[in-house]
């Protein structure tokens, strides 16, 4: 049920509470839940797909509404399902850091913990009315569809990373946003809304605001690098040009002079009856399709990840490491118009092409 909509597990759970408040407690006053999965990932790709999605019947062993989800997996696979709502990503990714850094540090010793000491484990009673377990019986079917639907593929590029690109004078998040520009209008010929969160935490109680990575400076680039056109040192120009505007738009969002929280705020408390010209004119919501949804979620420990925010999208996660780049690409199997397998491949060779306009012995 903390797969299915909110709506349906609010109605459902506050119908089963009543008879399961001890569950509930014990559950909710974890510091974490740990799923032990039967499945045998053979591949960062399988493993990712299970845990940052699933299959028909993956729902039935997770609990997310639990802001840390381990997920562990019988052949020894792990990695970590977030609820996002209490904070953001980058809080449960220094935990993940700091707790593999602590594993390496143990190197092959393990902790001096007996059997007597763990922990006494017993399972968690529930009562449900039959008109309930069919509720739950549905939400298994639906999530199951859901959660099946999210293709998955990892790009961990190993040519150049982080270092290589400040030689450019470019920041690596920059660069990546980019590539992932460029991979998507080499794929499709067209460009869309991006979306990429930035950080608002100078503030007090600050999560994120958006930056708008699509600009007339990066169309006017990507339009360039697959123009035969074009020589290498305007594309270089270019790339520069709009990798500055991206920054101009990094930095705004961090100090809070962002507008898509501003707007949202005034569309949340906007009373019934009332409206608003700019909410509803087609270039407001075609602003907000979201097909390029991204985030950085740099670690040299971990890859992350999440699924697309439009159907005919793509979810992008991503990290500059010193001496690699990853990408975590999703992409809904329903849709024909998308592949997170083809863009891996478009991204790569976005990757390729950019480094060559670097290059002093390269042309393109």
């Amino acid at each position: 049920m903390t797969a299915a909509h909110r709506d349906t597990w609010a109605e459902v759970r506050e119908s089963i509470y009543a008879d399961n408040a001890a569950s509930f407690e014990d559950i909710e006053r974890a510091l974490l839940v740990m799923s032990l999965d039967d499945a045998t990932p053979s591949s960062l790709d399988e493993a990712g797909k299970l845990i940052c999605a699933g299959q028909y019947d993956t729902s039935m062993n997770r609990w997310y509404d639990k802001l840390l989800g381990f997920v562990v997996f019988k052949n020894g696979f792990a990695g970590l399902s977030g609820e996002h709502a209490p904070m953001d990503a980058p809080v449960p990714g220094k935990l993940v850091d700091h707790a593999v850094k602590r594993i390496d540090s143990l190197g092959t010793s393990s902790p001096n913990i007996s059997a007597a000491s763990a922990a006494a484990f017993s399972p968690i009673e529930w009562r449900v009315e039959e008109s309930t377990q069919a509720l739950v019986n549905a939400a298994v079917f639906d999530t199951g569809l859901m959660l099946s639907n999210i293709k998955l593929r990892i790009l961990h590029y190993k040519r150049y990373g982080a270092n290589t690109i400040k030689s450019f004078k470019i920041s690596p998040d920059t660069f990546a946003q980019m590539a992932m520009q460029l991979a998507y209008y080499k794929l499709t010929l067209h460009s869309s809304a991006t979306y990429e969160s930035a950080s608002t935490r100078l503030f007090l109680h600050g999560r994120t605001e958006t930056v708008k990575t699509l600009s007339e400076a990066s169309q006017k680039w990507t339009h360039a690098m697959v123009s035969g056109d074009v020589g290498r040192e305007e594309k270089r120009r270019l790339l520069l040009d709009a990798a500055k505007r991206h920054g101009w738009f990094m930095k705004r969002a961090m100090n809070g002079l962002g507008v898509d929280r501003h707007l949202l705020g005034l569309k949340m408390v906007m009373k019934e009856g009332e409206r608003a010209d700019i909410f509803e004119d087609p270039a407001y919501a075609q602003n907000r399709r979201y097909r390029i949804s991204t985030s950085n979620m740099t670690s040299e420990y971990f890859f992350a990840g999440f699924g697309p925010t439009e159907n005919d999208g793509y979810g992008f996660c991503y990290g500059t490491r010193k001496e690699s780049l990853w990408f975590n690409i999703t992409s809904h199997y329903n849709c024909e118009s998308t592949c997170a397998e083809k863009m891996r491949a478009s991204l790569a060779s976005a990757l390729d092409e950019m480094e060559a306009l670097f290059a002093p012995d390269a042309s393109l």
